[in-house]
């Protein structure tokens, strides 16, 4: 009999094949008489017997050949640059670093830059969430992606997300330095790799995955430099900016993104094509394990081992992706609509310190604390500053988030068609309240989600809703602009209200805005037990506000030249007189 060469075993896999090779052909051998051939004689009992054992180490030295050829921590850059970015930090700053290190879910962006905004309202004059939100949303999906392939560092996520956070309170500090790291992260949320790029490809593939990694690990660069340059002060930032401008201090870095995101997108076309082909593989090793494939013994048990490892990665990548996916229609199922970008344009109108008297009046306080369902109705006419107003209710709602509150909010747009339906306006509502429910789902949670979720109509939506509410948690919902629909829509979302107002599931607190009289249509289920009127009196301070941040920013960017103050103060007293609170 022929011995397998030294050769064979130069690996665990080969090893393991090689054993369950070489038992097969001798047995064979063995039994063979001078009249037969090896091919013809019958498998032995005891090899019968003994194949599962045999069979057994065989897939287990594969497995840990394959860990081993994987084993490679995609994430090595990504870890330097965080243990390198701890060490950039003070005493007071490892330990605001260390609070800010929890996992994000897709509520923590909006948490984190009302809290922004809260913080730094005598600062700025204009709200700096806009500029945040899409790197900040980029940066949470990555954290969430990160999360699941890091099995050695499982803290990963929550060490990006606390990074990013604390370069970016660290630098709230110093006013104007802030404008400009805010405006350079804004840029570089542009081009940020989002989920809708990598979201269902980087299971399994390594290689997107380090590319992932090594674009954050410059992320994380970029806020050590933060941290450095903030602690030089006003002073002698300004010394320093004379001869090391802003944007060179920070080149480096940024020259490097483009590199590092054009790798993620050549990643994510290869990841694409080799899903495709161990989909393919897959089906066409099932399609042999079910035919007369098996019949050979030999050849079949000779290869099985590598085969069967093989087919057992390629379903746990094939799962992951499904459920990537199924997350991704589930929320499609329930809404198309975005509502983050309407709540931005939003912030961008409004001037820091105005739309904040609803937050301390009475009425708004008592639906507040409230600990059952209620609703608060505000009523006002056209250019009242309904809208905005809304948009400030939503920070504060996020910055004022506890562990077991929810929050959702909707801006219907005039000239945005499907935000004025009644199905996506409560789809949406649901999207969100669900948003951490759908995150965490497993695979098979996921499919029957789905299920139940595919081709809604608003009040099945409404009960697909209240069928996944928690009795623990606190509900609050945000809903401007509904005046704006069509008569058939409002009526829908009138029951809408009613059923989720009726709904005994959790507490849910709802505040809806509108034209005076709307709530004859709107409220036909459910009366609000609390009203509040939007008038000219409560809008004079803000207004005040508005103009003279409004006149700053022509004064600053040289659209407005006076000769004098007096003539500052004339279109101050003019605008105010003439805008009549609106």
């Amino acid at each position: 009999m022929r011995l397998p060469s030294i050769d064979a075993f130069s690996s665990p896999l080969a090893t393991g094949v090689c054993s369950v090779n070489f038992v097969i052909q001798y047995t064979l051998r063995t039994r063979t008489t001078r009249e037969s051939r090896p091919s013809e004689v019958a498998v032995p009992d005891f090899f019968i017997h003994c194949l599962p054992l045999i069979t057994h180490m065989a897939l287990q030295l594969a497995r840990k050949e394959n860990k081993s050829q994987t084993d490679v921590d995609p994430t090595e850059s990504l870890t330097k640059a965080l243990t390198s970015f701890k060490q950039v930090l003070t005493t007071e700053q490892l330990k605001q670093f260390e609070n800010n290190t929890t996992v994000p879910d897709a509520g923590s962006v909006l948490f984190f830059v009302a809290q922004l905004d809260a913080e730094n309202a005598s600062k700025t004059r204009r709200s700096i969430a806009p500029r945040l939100c899409t790197f900040l949303t980029a940066t949470q999906q990555f954290a969430g992606a990160v999360e699941t392939f890091v099995s050695s560092h499982p803290e990963t996520a929550a060490l990006i997300w606390g990074g990013i956070k604390t370069a970016i309170t660290v630098a709230s500090n110093i006013a104007s330095y802030f404008d400009k790291v805010t405006n350079m992260i804004k840029d570089i949320g542009l081009t940020c790799p989002t989920i809708q790029e990598f979201g269902q490809l980087y299971h399994g593939h390594a290689g997107l995955q380090r590319s992932l990694c090594d674009y954050y690990a410059v992320i994380v660069e970029l806020c050590s430099k933060v941290i450095e340059v903030s602690r030089r002060g006003s002073a002698l930032q300004t010394i320093c900016s004379i001869w090391s401008p802003f944007e060179s201090e920070f080149s480096p870095f940024l020259e490097r993104l483009p590199s590092t995101r054009k790798q993620v997108m050549l990643q994510v076309s290869l990841a694409s094509k080799k899903a495709d082909q161990e989909a393919k593989m897959l089906l066409e090793y099932e399609s042999k394990e079910n035919s007369s494939y098996r019949s050979s013994a030999l050849n079949f048990f000779s290869n099985s081992a590598h085969r069967q490892e093989e087919a057992r990665q390629w379903q746990i990548n094939q799962v992951k992706r499904e459920r990537a996916s199924l997350k991704i229609k589930i929320r499609q199922h329930l809404s198309p609509v975005d509502h983050i970008p309407p709540w931005k344009r939003i912030l961008k109108q409004r001037v820091q310190s105005t739309a904040e008297w609803l937050l301390h009046d009475d009425t708004f306080l008592e639906w507040k604390v409230n600990p059952e369902t209620s609703i608060l109705w505000c009523s006002g006419t056209m250019g009242m500053g309904k809208t905005v107003l809304m948009s400030n209710v939503v920070s504060f709602l996020h910055s004022a988030r506890r562990e077991n509150d929810s929050v959702a909010h909707f801006f219907c747009q005039a000239d945005n068609q499907p935000s004025l339906s009644a199905r996506n306006i409560v789809g949406s509502i649901c999207r969100q309240l669900l948003d951490s429910l759908i995150e965490r789902s497993s695979h098979e949670d996921l499919l029957s989600i789905e299920h139940d979720c595919e081709g809604l109509d608003t009040n099945e939506t409404v009960q697909f809703l209240l069928s996944r509410m928690v009795k623990e948690r606190m509900y609050y919902i945000v809903l401007d602009g509904i005046d704006d629909c069509e008569t058939a829509q409002i009526r829908e979302m009138a029951r809408a209200l009613g059923m989720l107002s009726q709904g005994k599931v959790g507490a849910l607190k709802i505040i809806c805005t509108g034209r005076p009289g709307l709530e004859v249509d709107l409220f036909k289920w459910g009366r609000p037990q609390h009203r509040v009127v939007i008038d000219q009196g409560k809008l004079n301070v803000d207004m005040e506000r508005y103009i003279a941040a409004t006149l700053y920013d022509c004064l600053e960017d040289g659209e407005l030249v006076p000769q004098d103050q007096e003539i500052v103060t004339t279109i101050v007293d003019a605008l105010l007189k003439g805008s009549q609170g609106m």
